[in-house]
């Protein structure tokens, strides 16, 4: 029996084990309003891709062109905190920059895959992956700048 051109059933879970949205709050908040508007447009694409597992319509191609936007988004707003870095003095520039190499990488290398090899990707495991690092880079790391680079 062949499969639709849809996420194939692998890669589909049941309504219960489906991942939850994000949701914007103040926890999420740096204070920093061009920095913040660009972490509400990054929560809003990984949205889209957490919506695709309730969509029986999505295909692989679909999903391949939201972590495509996902991926561009994320190398401009990484360029753009690293320009407020530049401009402040922020001690842990350096290491900030490589955790958002590392990031860039992985967004690359999940959206090559799944164009690739769709059977490959795991959509439970990017999907925990890309939630933990948002929520938490933006929480913990993203935090640290702050009081350097806020007016």
């Amino acid at each position: 029996m062949g499969h639709s051109p849809g996420l194939t059933p692998r890669h589909r879970t049941g309504e219960e084990t489906l991942a939850e949205q994000i949701a914007w709050g103040p926890e999420l908040e740096t204070g920093i309003p061009a920095i913040d508007a660009d972490h509400k447009e990054l929560v809003n694409i990984l949205n889209e891709v957490l919506a695709m597992r309730r969509d029986a319509t999505a295909s692989n191609q679909d999903l391949n062109d939201v972590l495509f936007k996902l991926s561009n988004y994320v190398c401009y707003h990484f360029q753009k905190e690293e320009k407020l870095f530049e401009n402040s003095d922020y001690p842990a520039t350096e290491e900030h920059k490589e955790k958002h190499r590392d990031l860039e990488k992985t967004v690359v290398d999940i959206h090559d895959l799944l164009g690739k090899d769709p059977d490959m990707l795991n959509l439970d495991e990017m999907e925990n992956f890309l939630k933990r690092w948002l929520t938490n880079h933006i929480q913990k790391v993203d935090m640290s700048y702050v009081p350097h680079v806020a007016a």
